[in-house]
């Protein structure tokens, strides 16, 4: 009898490690949690581990470029698609705020213990750092964009971007799921906020 097929959506080992050590982290921070922890999570031998990631400051740079990376993979082609800066940048403030939502404990994780990696590991940190500006750079194109053609009224478009990435990631430190707004509702005057406000571009007439 043949062995069944493997699934090609079940996770890697590597894989099922990042993710467990994800929860830990996000659910007790980074201190707290020891490599035998993450390794009896996954349900493997401590040294099992050690052949995937040679220490825990190494799984949290992976957790953070890993994390860093497909955000911004999903974002990009809102700022590279066709249309005006304004709706460019609009569509990308509502699904930078959604996908944050959805994926917040490693969007907590890669945030908030960037710190330990500047300390510890600061080569680890340059390179979530390279990727985190390339993101801020491609929004302040756009910006400077949408200002020289007269769409927005920016003084300064580094400023500007600063203060639009500010709002849309502030929305995981207060948003709860049984509150008076869904995360589409605040996805929305987010970006309406930070396009038509911030940038000061004219709301668009609708067809």
């Amino acid at each position: 009898m043949s062995e069944p097929a493997a699934d090609p959506a079940a996770p890697t080992r590597r894989e099922a490690i990042i993710r467990a050590a994800t929860d830990l982290f996000a659910e007790q921070g980074y201190h707290a949690v020891g490599m035998r922890a993450i390794a009896d999570a996954v349900g493997i031998r401590g040294s099992s581990l050690y052949h995937h990631f040679a220490s825990k400051i190494d799984l949290l740079y992976a957790i953070s470029l890993d994390s860093t990376g497909a955000f911004i993979a999903s974002q990009l082609p809102n700022l590279e698609a066709g249309g005006p800066p304004a709706e460019r940048l609009e569509r990308l403030m509502r699904d930078h705020v959604r996908y944050f939502h959805e994926h917040r404990r490693e969007e907590a994780v890669g945030l908030r213990e960037l710190e330990i990696l500047r300390l510890h590991a600061p080569e680890h940190h340059a390179d979530v750092q390279e990727k985190r500006r390339a993101y801020q750079h491609a929004i302040q194109a756009v910006i400077e964009e949408g200002t020289r053609t007269g769409e927005f009224s920016v003084e300064d478009p580094q400023l500007a971007t600063l203060a639009l990435l500010g709002l849309v990631n502030s929305v995981n430190d207060w948003f709860r799921d049984d509150g008076p707004r869904t995360i589409d509702d605040v996805a929305d005057a987010y970006a309406r906020i930070g396009v038509r406000r911030l940038l000061g571009a004219a709301p668009r007439e609708r067809a």
